[in-house]
Order: C-alpha cells, then sequence, then structure tokens
C-alpha cells in the first residue's frame, strides 16, 4: 500500500508526507517514515507505517503489499471479533488472497 507511494519515483516527497498526515500517526512517526524513504529503505517504512497503525500487531518487515494487506486484514478482523465477544475464524485472510507465512524465527516447534 504505501511502498507505491513511497517507492515511486514521481511521487514529491511532499505529497507523501501530505498523504501519512491524513493517518492518525504522530509527526515523530511521520518524520522516521519519511527518513527511512529518503534513504530508500522503502520496506522499513512501510513496516514502520504498519507497526505504529497495528499496536501489537504482529512484527514483520512489509516486502510485498499483499502482505501489509493481508496482515491488516487479520489484525483488523481479530480486533473486531475481540469487541463483539466473538471467537473470530482461524484464518481471516481475505478470499483469494495470497496466503500468508509465519517468519522462521516465529515458528514454535
Amino acid at each position: 500500500m504505501l511502498r507505491s507511494l513511497v517507492g515511486s519515483e514521481m511521487c514529491i516527497r511532499d505529497s507523501l508526507k501530505k498523504a501519512l498526515g491524513k493517518y492518525p500517526l504522530p509527526v515523530d512517526d511521520i518524520e522516521d517514515i519519511m527518513k527511512k524513504r529518503d534513504g530508500k529503505h522503502y520496506q522499513l517504512a512501510c513496516s514502520t507505517m504498519f507497526q505504529v497503525l497495528h499496536p501489537n500487531g504482529p512484527d514483520f518487515t512489509v516486502e510485498h503489499p499483499n502482505k501489509y494487506f493481508n496482515e491488516s486484514y487479520k489484525y483488523d478482523t481479530r480486533k473486531i471479533h475481540a469487541n463483539s465477544g466473538r471467537k473470530g475464524p482461524s484464518s481471516s485472510a481475505p478470499r483469494g488472497s495470497q496466503e500468508s507465512f509465519t517468519p522462521r524465527d516465529k515458528i514454535h516447534h
């Protein structure tokens, strides 16, 4: 999601900063994201945005926009089910989306 904004050569820095300002992000986090973008660390910029917008969510590096979407969808689905008192589905990845994966260092044997 953010990667298309951040990685685009046509994206003017001020336009990105303005777009980020529309999210409920603290100014310090916007500056951190912009610094990572300026350093061409696009995956880290996306990952930082994900972590800020999804407190207590999974800790991972965004390597593809679909991964950002899938993890965000699962996070929101769990949050909705927790607030409603219902238990969410065991796999809440959207239909037709890429299968979510667990990084090797997060797998419990």
